[in-house]
C-alpha cells in the first residue's frame, strides 16, 4: 500500500519541539522531510536523556527525516522572495 503523503516534500526550518513533532508526523505518513540545521548542529542533539552519547528526545523527534546543515546567510536566502 502506498503511503498517504508519498511524493510530498517538507522542509523543516526550526528547532522547537512542536515543529519537529509536526514534521515527524509528516514523515510517519510517508512524506520526505528535510530538516535544515545550523552549521554547528541543532541544540536539541544534547537534550537529555542521553543514550549512547546522543539525545533520545532528538532521535525520537527526527526519526525518518533527512538532515542538512546551512549557515544563517543561506537560510535567509532560502526565505527571501525572488525579485522580478
Amino acid at each position: 500500500m502506498k503511503a498517504r503523503l508519498s511524493g510530498v516534500r517538507v522542509v523543516e526550518i526550526g528547532s522547537l519541539p512542536a515543529g519537529a513533532y509536526a514534521a515527524r508526523l509528516f514523515a510517519d505518513f510517508g512524506a520526505e522531510v528535510i530538516k535544515v540545521e545550523p552549521s554547528d548542529g541543532d541544540s536539541n542533539r544534547c537534550f537529555p536523556p542521553l543514550i549512547e552519547g546522543g539525545s533520545g528526545w532528538f532521535a525520537y523527534l527526527n526519526y525518518g527525516k533527512k538532515s542538512v546543515t546551512a549557515d544563517k546567510v543561506e537560510l535567509e536566502g532560502l526565505l527571501r522572495a525572488p525579485t522580478c
